[in-house]
């Protein structure tokens, strides 16, 4: 029988050993699945992923022999800007900046409250704009403005932006004001 481990390089003590977790103050699990009877894959899943978490990981399986696995985390950033008060019926409009470690993400996806935002959905119909650009100055960014025309209070809640390399913020605003 074999037993994985995950660990932070720059640590002395592990992050999860099966799938138990050791670090309480980290949002850390481990996703296990069994592919065959002899494949598994053990990955370290980190939610809400920061700056500081940014380095190198170890993923270890101990059998016979102890077989490691470095893993770099590189995280970065993702800007979601617009304003935190909106009177309904007024525009709402979001922008996100996303960047690439190497090029600009290929797209970025929008989400309200946990769904994708689409004009299929017939809340969104005829009422949103999504564009994308990149800066003047070519490069390592993608930006993204989220139009929402005629706010309603239904409108108010938590949007999150998604690049294509699969980094995401959220924006909990804005909050609807009557008039």
């Amino acid at each position: 029988m074999f037993q994985v481990a995950w660990r932070r390089v720059s640590k002395d003590y592990p992050l999860t050993v099966g799938l138990t977790t050791f670090d309480p103050k980290e949002d850390m699990s481990v996703s296990f699945k069994q592919i065959t009877e002899y494949q598994t894959h053990w990955d370290l899943v980190i939610k809400r992923v920061e700056m500081k978490h940014k380095g190198m990981y170890e993923c270890q399986i101990s059998a016979t022999v102890v077989h490691t696995h470095h893993v770099y985390l590189n995280v970065l950033p993702i800007k979601v800007t617009g304003t935190e008060f909106v009177n309904i019926f007024s525009k709402i409009n979001l922008t996100c900046n996303a960047t690439g470690a190497v090029v600009a993400p290929h797209d970025i996806d929008w989400f309200f409250e946990g769904r994708v935002i689409s004009t299929e959905y017939k809340k969104w119909r005829n009422r949103i704009q999504i564009l994308k650009y990149t800066p003047e100055v070519p490069g390592k960014s993608l930006i993204s403005n989220l139009i929402i025309d005629i706010s309603s209070s239904e409108d108010s809640g938590r949007y999150v932006c998604r690049s294509s390399d699969v980094h995401a913020v959220a924006f909990n605003k804005p909050k609807l004001i009557p008039f």
